[in-house]
């Protein structure tokens, strides 16, 4: 059965990132004022979690982002093997499949204040007290913005050449016929081929970022339950509620 939206990953992910924001803005005027109390190691652990989460979060994204670039990849490459004079051999469940994933536009919510608390508070610095856990963190989402970017890039680069395709044609057609003319332009194959780079890039990218996050999480003595509690700001019902208003 498939789970109905509200219960997607992709949808609480951009709802835990739209939240984040709200209470890293709490954090940014608030930890100055909660430091000076008696339960300041209790307060600077909690940033410490929520930073964790922020990071948990924008790198959960940028996997489920690499699954749909090797999925788009294995489309391209089915395309890219047979153009230019092989494209009716290319089943047209597979060619439109590829034209739609050529076209598609990703939106996301990205939100910078969470690691800007991380970063310009030396009462964190002082609780961490370990120059590998902060060195990783901030590499965490230095490597994470580095894919941020070339995932935009990436984005603005397809939507350059489709646009510019929009506007030597008089019709949109997504039929078949259509859609193997759109794959024999030349620049095609050169976008086609560029993702593949971009994905293998991001790959080995992820993989160094999500090897540090764990790390971390470990050396912390900080487990996932208390990461995604710390996230587990909306129920189900609340979910429910934003899909169907």
């Amino acid at each position: 059965m498939s789970k109905r939206f509200y219960d997607t990953d992709w949808w609480k992910n951009m709802v835990i990132s739209i939240v984040g924001t709200v209470v890293g803005i709490v954090l940014t005027f608030g930890t100055t004022f909660y430091i000076e109390k008696k339960d300041k190691e209790k307060m600077v652990r909690k940033t410490v979690v929520i930073t964790l989460h922020n990071l948990d979060a924008k790198i959960n994204n940028l996997n489920s982002s690499l699954e749909w670039m090797k999925h788009a990849d294995s489309l391209f490459q089915a395309v890219a093997r047979r153009i230019p004079d092989h494209l009716s051999e290319v089943a047209e469940d597979t060619l439109l499949a590829a034209y739609d994933a050529f076209t598609y536009r990703n939106v996301s919510v990205s939100e910078s204040i969470a690691e800007n608390v991380f970063s310009n508070s030396i009462e964190i610095w002082e609780y961490v007290d370990d120059e590998h856990i902060i060195g990783r963190i901030s590499n965490c989402y230095s490597f994470c913005g580095f894919c941020t970017e070339t995932l935009d890039k990436m984005q603005q680069e397809r939507a350059a050449v489709y646009e510019d395709y929009l506007k030597q044609i008089k019709v949109i057609r997504r039929t078949p016929e259509a859609v193997r003319q759109f794959f024999q332009r030349p620049e095609l194959g050169y976008q086609m081929a560029l993702h593949v780079l971009y994905t293998q890039m991001i790959d080995k990218t992820l993989k160094v970022v999500n090897q540090m996050h764990k790390r971390n999480k470990i050396e912390l003595g900080i487990s996932q339950e208390e990461l995604d509690a710390a996230g587990d700001l909306l129920t189900d019902e609340d979910y429910k509620e934003l899909t169907d208003s």
